[in-house]
């Protein structure tokens, strides 16, 4: 079934299908009409030729369909038996040595990177690590330096207005 959807598609294999059950709908509602009909011989004459004719086109349809069918099988059977049968040419002594020296080279490149990643990769682990120690130093400087704006906000201020008091209180003990 799987080679009728590769020949036909999707869509026109799903409208054969649904062609086809169509067909068979339409000629059993024909024969359950001809059993409802009146039994009188003219009607049923006239019946029945239209159904034979309805009948024949139905039979034509279904053997196009048939033979359709037949000859698609057939292709898709010759053409697989033909890709069965096809055997690969057999590569030459210089393109074989080709791709042995391609990969040969291939190799060589592979171990070249391999080792510049294991450079690369001590190198981004020294990095790392200075860079931790560094943010580790840069922290500590951030705290040192909070710790002095605590203690300068907490230290009074230089007034001078307190300096004048203190003066003047000093000239006052003093006797001055």
């Amino acid at each position: 079934m799987l080679a009728l959807v590769r020949c036909y598609g999707v869509e026109s294999f799903a409208a054969r299908v649904m062609n086809t059950t169509r067909l068979l709908q339409l000629g059993t509602q024909l024969a359950l009409a001809l059993e409802d009909q009146p039994n009188t011989q003219s009607d049923s004459r006239a019946l029945i030729s239209m159904l034979r004719t309805k009948c024949e086109g139905l039979v034509s349809a279904l053997t196009k369909e048939r033979d359709t069918h037949a000859d698609t099988t057939q292709s898709l059977t010759n053409a697989r038996f033909q890709s069965q049968q096809q055997v690969p040419a057999a590569a030459t002594l210089a393109e074989t040595d080709a791709l042995k020296s391609e990969v040969n080279t291939l190799r060589s490149v592979a171990g070249w990177l391999s080792s510049d990643k294991s450079d690369l990769q001590d190198q981004l682990l020294t990095v790392t690590t200075n860079f931790v120690e560094l943010q580790q130093k840069h922290d500590a400087t951030l705290r040192h330096l909070g710790d002095l704006e605590t203690q300068l906000s907490s230290t009074n201020v230089f007034s001078p207005e307190k300096l004048m008091d203190f003066i003047a209180c000093g000239t006052t003990l003093g006797g001055h």
